[in-house]
């Protein structure tokens, strides 16, 4: 069995943390009626925290998503600030859900970090899977925290031996 070494530091600074919430929590909402859980309560944005702060060993893209994620976020912020002039970490759920279409739909202009072009697909391929993967994953690698996503799918089986 590969033992998956303790990841207790992440990647992302708070206010990144903030941003990928808000951005996570407009793909990923949840459902209070149906006791849905959001992207935070499953702990997503913790997934992909440490995911990136984790090398090359685990998996190939980790270098390039270290690249991307702060150019988007900073992206992303710059674009929350010219459509809805405040910050990204300040978006409002329906805000958010309108960023997240557009940048699905490769629809926001002059979408730079610096002078470099983001490629709007990529950035939402990738957002949309690690925050699927935060949701859903074993939570030994810091996503689904305390099992909410499987419990809330029916699923109650714990884990027999822990990940040292």
């Amino acid at each position: 069995m590969w033992i998956l070494p303790e990841q207790t530091t992440g990647f992302l600074n708070d206010i990144q943390k903030a941003q990928l919430t808000v951005l996570y929590n407009a793909i990923m909402p949840g459902d209070a009626v149906r006791k849905v859980p959001n992207a935070a309560q499953a702990g997503a944005v913790t997934f992909t925290d440490l995911l990136l702060a984790r090398d090359v060993s685990v998996f190939e893209d980790i270098p390039k998503w270290q690249v991307l994620y702060p150019k988007a976020l900073q992206a992303l912020d710059e674009q929350a600030q010219q459509l809805f002039s405040k910050s990204l970490q300040q978006l409002n759920t329906d805000e958010a859900t309108t960023l997240i279409a557009k940048l699905e739909t490769n629809a926001l202009v002059n979408f730079v970090a610096g002078s470099e072009k983001i490629d709007q697909a990529v950035l939402f391929d990738t957002l949309r899977r690690h925050c699927i993967q935060g949701c859903f994953a074993d939570n030994r690698w810091g996503a689904n925290q305390n099992r909410v996503m499987w419990k809330w799918f029916g699923y109650q089986e714990e884990t027999k031996e822990p990940i040292k």
